[in-house]
C-alpha cells in the first residue's frame, strides 16, 4: 500500500513538473508578438513590466525619467546628454528598447520604440494611398480611425510620440511601408512611405 502511494505521488509530481515545463516553454516561446503578456514577439520576455509596444502606449511626453522608470519597471540608462537634452534607454529584450530624449528647456520628452521590422504586421493595404494623399493635400481632416480603415483595417504600430504628435507605422505583404504622423487631436498631419 505504501509503495502504491509513493508511485501515485511520484506520478502526480511528474505530471505537475511536465505541465510547469510546458507552461514555461510557452511563455518563453512567445505568442507571435501580440503584446498581451510583456513578450517581445521574438521569443523573449521583456525585462520590464511591459512589451515595447505596451510601454510606449503607457508613457507620455510629460513624464519624468523617474515616472518612466516606474512604468517600465527598471531604471533607464543615461546614454547621451548635452546642455539642452538627456537621452535615456531601457533595453527590454536583446532586440527591443524604449528611448526617451528629454528636452531640458521644455520639460518634455520624445519617446521612441525600437524593434525589429519583423514585429510590424504585414497586413496593411495601401491601394487607397491616392485617396489618403488627396485628403492630406486638400487639408481635409483625416483622423486616425479613418486612416486605419483606409489601410485595410490594420491598426498602426506606434513608433514614436512627443508632446505634439504620435507616429504610427504600417507594412504590407509586398515589402511596402507607410508612416503616419498624427497631432494631439488624432488628425493626420503627414504620411510618407514606399509602396
Amino acid at each position: 500500500m505504501k509503495n502504491n502511494k509513493k508511485i501515485l505521488i511520484s506520478v502526480i509530481a511528474l505530471v505537475v513538473a511536465v505541465a510547469a515545463g510546458v507552461t514555461t516553454f510557452l511563455l518563453v516561446k512567445g505568442n507571435g508578438g501580440n503584446g498581451n503578456s510583456g513578450e517581445s514577439g521574438q521569443g523573449e520576455i521583456s525585462k520590464g513590466n511591459c512589451s515595447v509596444f505596451e510601454c510606449i502606449e503607457k508613457l507620455n511626453s510629460k513624464m519624468t525619467v523617474e515616472e518612466m522608470n516606474e512604468v517600465i519597471g527598471f531604471e533607464g540608462e543615461l546614454t547621451s546628454e548635452a546642455e539642452t537634452y538627456k537621452v535615456y534607454s531601457w533595453e527590454l529584450t536583446e532586440e527591443t528598447s524604449i528611448t526617451s530624449q528629454f528636452s531640458l528647456s521644455y520639460n518634455t520628452a520624445t519617446i521612441s520604440a525600437n524593434y525589429p521590422k519583423s514585429m510590424v504586421p504585414k497586413t496593411a493595404d495601401f491601394s487607397r494611398w491616392s485617396e489618403i494623399q488627396a485628403k492630406l493635400k486638400s487639408g481635409e481632416a483625416l483622423y486616425y480611425d479613418e486612416f486605419v480603415k483606409m489601410v485595410g483595417g490594420t491598426e498602426g504600430v506606434m513608433s514614436q510620440k512627443s508632446s505634439t504628435s504620435v507616429t504610427y507605422e504600417w507594412d504590407n505583404a509586398d515589402g511596402g511601408y507607410l508612416s503616419g504622423y498624427f497631432n494631439e487631436s488624432g488628425k493626420c498631419t503627414m504620411a510618407t512611405g514606399r509602396f
